[in-house]
């Protein structure tokens, strides 16, 4: 504690003086016209000194200082694995009681010295340590994420893992560079069962989402068989209950992953739903896994997509993929050189980068009036030439190029992402654009705006126009390409990435709806995941409202399941729905404005994904690498109370004291102003008994 002051401290010897002086006058004068006691008049005297040089004093502004310790103890974090997996073991009974137990008392131990924060985690994370043990995904991810979000900068001594090991969903924390766990110790308590067991499982069903009408299309079935050697299997199809193929095979190995493919005939319009069944065999662990569904959805036609680019480039593949994989297209590929330029077969047109000459052709020709167009213009864009292409964005004064991250606009409505693509998107390498001065928006809609270094602008990256009868897109940069790969790196697929660009594809080759009433839900959800509905409502001159009530009925089997209403979020409505059971089914949304009436109908699927049930044997490997990783070790789930002895045995989970220091102004303090107000009443009391005015 100390007290500083905002001039020299040799001041205060002025202050004194100049207190003393006036003083010494005042009672001088006092004393030579009426005679009083002198230890009277030294009172007097003492007390108008310490007023004055006090006010004298609080002018030099003096600053108060003191330094605060506090002591933070160490945060111990307990995460307790809530998945499936962990029951499909032959201590399934011992997780739910003994264990339960000895987690509970070693929580109690660890408690008496440090602070704890328990968590369990699966699909969702949650603030308290759960052992139902029915949870169908495992992602730790998440957990880093949730951890970092709470406890960034704080003193977190160690991490106690409870798991099997099997993570399903999400980055691995061994190959992540950016996340809380590489930071602090992990204790790792190895649960369920290591023994290979006899097991028949579907590890994956592929196929094409969207199929023509009347085309066949192709189903790669991979089945897991552990200790079935030299066992017949039967692999069949049904659609309702209909067997449509069925096939037998042979195991061969004690351990093998057996391909299997069918072609079936897409020969009804609309969402098919198909499930695969596989025999089961005497002895098997668990007969869930040999199980799986799969939809597709059949349409009438096909859209021709011409990709036109200058030269080959990443990017094409990454669109072509997403073309051909999720939408089912004829796609052509053409160098701008040398193309015919005849649209009129075509749906969409891509240009990739394109040139000078290339936009000069567009706008000779016409181009953007015929067929719908995304342009992916790259960094070295003839700014002038684009912007006589009236896309809905003008580029002023293009200077070069430069690197920009993405983040999505959330007020876009012209069609919804899902709750999953806010957070990819935020991680996304950046892309390449063209450097400008600014950007000018002309009717468009921009999907997602650029992100310079820390600064969050309103300048456009993916921008679509709705405006005219013919649509079309732009993205003001290159690069997407990693985008792709990037989100195979983190999570061994790219399903945000594709669901980005099909939307922006499914968007622009669609006729514009002049509808007033619209509403827009994914075709397919698993059955962890949230139903999400997206309505825009327009009044008769197409201006958005949302005033008024939106009716959703959901239907399973032509019965009726629940009603709904949609919720107002900013100019569309929004309903949120909890998991809903593997099924298909069907929805009508109404509302009304006065008399007019208007109603939607569709539908949806929500499969089941038995993801826990793809893997049976224990991952204590990956426990094993992750705690040798940070220097701690694992445990035995029989062994857990070693880790109190081992975490005690720590030098460096200690306390950590954090000083803070404290500044105030001492004219602030108000018990300053009641001791000189104390002094002047007793100078004024004694004064008016002396008779001294």
């Amino acid at each position: 504690m100390s007290i500083d002051f905002s001039y020299p401290i040799s001041f205060i010897s002025f202050c004194f003086i100049i207190g003393a002086l006036i003083s010494a006058v005042l009672y001088y004068y006092q004393f030579k016209k009426k005679q009083i006691n002198k230890i009277k008049l030294f009172i007097l005297f003492f007390l108008r000194f310490i007023t004055i040089s006090s006010l004298c004093i609080l002018l030099l502004e003096p600053i108060y200082y003191k330094i605060n310790n506090k002591i933070e103890k160490p945060i111990i974090v307990f995460a307790q694995d809530n998945s499936q997996s962990i029951l499909l073991s032959k201590d399934s009974m011992y997780y739910k009681t003994a264990y339960v137990d000895s987690i509970r008392s070693l929580l109690s131990k660890l408690e008496e010295h440090f602070d704890l924060a328990k968590y369990s985690f699966a699909s969702k994370i949650s603030s308290e340590p759960k052992f139902s043990y029915n949870e169908n995904i495992t992602n730790l991810a998440e957990l880093d994420t949730e951890l970092k979000a709470r406890y960034f900068g704080r003193n977190i001594g160690a991490l106690i893992l409870a798991s099997d090991g099997l993570l399903n969903y999400g980055s691995n924390p061994l190959y992540s560079n950016d996340n809380l766990l590489k930071q602090l110790p992990v204790y790792c308590i190895a649960m369920g069962d290591t023994n290979v067991r006899k097991d028949l499982s579907i590890k994956s069903v592929l196929n094409n989402k969207i199929v023509s009408l009347g085309n066949d299309f192709p189903v790669e079935i991979q089945i897991l068989a552990n200790k079935c050697l030299n066992k017949k299997i039967n692999i069949s199809i049904y659609e309702n209950s209909k067997l449509l193929l069925s096939k037998d095979t042979i195991v061969t190995k004690n351990k093998e992953l057996i391909d299997i493919s069918f072609l079936l005939k897409a020969d009804g319009i609309g969402k098919r739903t198909y499930k695969v069944k596989i025999s089961k065999l005497d002895g098997e662990l668990t007969f869930l896994n040999n199980l799986s569904s799969f939809y597709i959805e059949v349409l009438e036609r096909k859209n021709n997509i011409l990709i036109l680019s200058q030269a080959p480039h990443p990017d094409i593949a990454a669109i072509k993929w997403v073309i051909n994989d999720k939408l089912n297209n004829n796609v052509d590929l053409h160098l701008a050189r040398d193309f015919s330029w005849n649209v009129r077969e075509y749906n969409l047109i891509i240009f990739h980068k394109p040139s000078k000459l290339t936009l000069e052709k567009i706008v000779s020709k016409d181009i953007m009036s015929q067929v719908p167009t995304l342009f992916i213009t790259g960094n070295s864009l003839s700014h002038k030439e684009f912007n006589k292409l009236n896309s809905g964005i003008d580029i002023v004064n293009h200077y070069g190029s430069s690197n920009v991250d993405a983040i999505l606009n959330e007020d876009f409505v012209l069609f919804s992402l899902g709750d999953s693509f806010n957070k990819a998107i935020n991680s996304y390498p950046p892309l390449s654009v063209p450097f400008a001065s600014n950007y000018i928006s002309k009717g468009s809609q921009t999907l997602i705006y650029q992100k310079i270094g820390l600064e969050k602008t309103t300048y456009p990256l993916i921008s679509l126009s709705d405006i005219s009868e013919i649509r079309n897109g732009v993205i003001l940069g290159e690069g997407i390409w990693r985008w792709k790969m990037y989100e195979y790196e983190q999570n061994s697929n790219a399903k945000v990435f594709k669901n980005l660009f099909s939307k922006i594809v499914n968007f622009l080759v669609s006729t514009k709806n002049k509808d007033r009433f619209i509403v827009d839900i994914e075709s397919e959800f698993s059955d962890n995941q949230k139903v999400v509905f997206n309505a825009q409502l327009y009044n008769k001159n197409y201006e958005l409202i949302n005033n008024q009530q939106v009716d959703v009925r959901i239907f399973s089997d032509s019965n009726e399941l629940l009603q709904k209403l949609m919720l107002p979020k900013d100019d569309y409505y929004k309903l949120n729905i909890n998991k809903l059971p593997p099924a298909k089914y069907s929805y009508l949304a109404s509302t009304s404005i006065g008399e007019e009436k208007f109603v939607k109908k569709g539908s949806f699927v929500v499969i089941e994904k038995n993801i826990e049930l793809t893997n049976l044997k224990a991952d204590h490997n990956f426990l094993n690498l992750l705690s040798k990783s940070h220097n701690a070790r694992v445990f035995n789930d029989k062994n857990i109370a070693g880790i109190y002895d081992a975490i005690l045995a720590r030098n460096d989970i200690v306390n950590i004291s954090h000083k803070t220091k404290i500044v105030d102004d001492v004219i602030k303090w108000k018990i300053i102003f009641y001791i000189l107000c104390f002094f002047l009443s007793i100078e004024w009391f004694l004064r008016k008994r002396n008779g001294l005015y």
